[in-house]
């Protein structure tokens, strides 16, 4: 559905299902996915009432935060706490909606399962900042995926909002040139970014986000390092 959305051609190096057949059957898909995966909280949590809740409620937040993506779009400005609700309901509540539920079904205490979605939503927003930053400085091939949707549908992603503050006349112009040329334009965006010194605070900003998920871990009595292994991978993503 998010690709669709998008209208993205490519999800991990594949031809997204909706190009490679068509709209109808990306929707049902998506559909299918989503009640395969209430199909298994019901058989196999049946007991457990309060996992099928927070599964409601993590759907519910990341189609908020897709909705607000979508807003977002046709807006010119968009505040950077705007922003960061915005990708804590559709990227962060999903990973934390992961967390909370896992430690959930293993009968941890209540303080542990918020502990564990609180590192979860921290991942989920450290991954999205992050995901922003490979949007413009990797390539389709190390991604998986097309790199032109963002630009293109003019995306208030984190670096594209502090580079529309620092310099709105370099950005529009750059953004105006996307649909005629969109590898000039890319690079005039890259340029801005990096000489406003956007670039490094990003960097900066997703390593804290991921220092401050691992904090979570270390304050509980359990043995964390698997998890900790889970932090490792996603921050390690590579341009």
């Amino acid at each position: 559905h998010d690709d669709i959305m998008d209208d993205d051609r490519l999800r991990r190096g594949l031809e997204t299902v909706h190009k490679k057949w068509d709209l109808g059957t990306g929707v049902l898909s998506g559909d299918l996915i989503l009640s395969v995966a209430l199909d298994n909280l019901t058989n196999n949590y049946i007991d457990k009432p309060d996992v099928i809740q927070v599964f409601i409620k993590g759907l519910v937040a990341v189609c908020e935060g897709q909705a607000l993506d979508k807003e977002f779009e046709t807006v010119e400005t968009v505040d950077i706490k705007d922003y960061l609700n915005m990708i804590d309901l559709k990227t962060g509540y999903l990973l934390g909606m992961c967390a909370d539920i896992g430690s959930r079904i293993a009968n941890v205490d209540i303080d542990l399962s918020l502990k564990l979605k609180k590192y979860g939503m921290l991942i989920g927003r450290g991954f999205q900042i992050q995901d922003d930053y490979l949007e413009l400085f990797s390539s389709s091939n190390n991604m998986g995926k097309s790199l032109k949707s963002d630009i293109l549908l003019d995306k208030k992603t984190f670096l594209m909002i502090l580079a529309k503050k620092e310099s709105p006349k370099l950005i529009k112009e750059a953004l105006d040139t996307s649909k005629e040329n969109f590898n000039l334009s890319i690079n005039k965006i890259r340029n801005i970014i990096v000489n406003d010194g956007i670039k490094e605070y990003t960097e900066r900003t997703i390593d804290r986000i991921f220092k401050e998920a691992n904090s979570i871990l270390e304050e509980i009595k359990f043995d964390m390092s698997q998890i900790k292994l889970f932090t490792d991978y996603i921050s390690k993503r590579k341009k």
